[in-house]
């Protein structure tokens, strides 16, 4: 077995983003791996990226990735998680996420 997780420089490049994350309104995962390793680079952030008020934010995952997104992970990412949707195309696809995405 082979256990890929995020490392200390994975962490720090992804804080840049996520300290901008204001700026987008979709964040689209296609991997366990990607989706643990942005939850361990908001857990390093001195607040959730997202403030409470603002336009919907739309979080997405393929399939059995989509449990990962718990309330939890949310949490992390914006305080008020009515402003945030979660979006699991039934065909878990490239395609299907593009076309749940719109």
């Amino acid at each position: 077995t082979i256990i890929v997780e995020p490392t200390m420089a994975t962490n720090a490049d992804l804080l840049t983003h996520v300290s901008r994350l204001h700026d987008f309104s979709a964040i689209a995962f296609t991997s366990r791996a990607g989706i643990s390793a942005f939850e361990s680079a908001v857990s390093a952030a001195e607040s959730p990226p997202l403030s409470s008020s603002g336009d919907d934010f739309i979080i997405s995952a393929l399939g059995k990735d989509a449990e990962l997104l718990t309330p939890g992970f949310v949490s992390k990412i914006c305080p008020n998680s009515d402003r945030v949707k979660l979006v699991v195309p039934p065909n878990s696809t490239p395609s299907g996420l593009a076309e749940s995405l719109g």
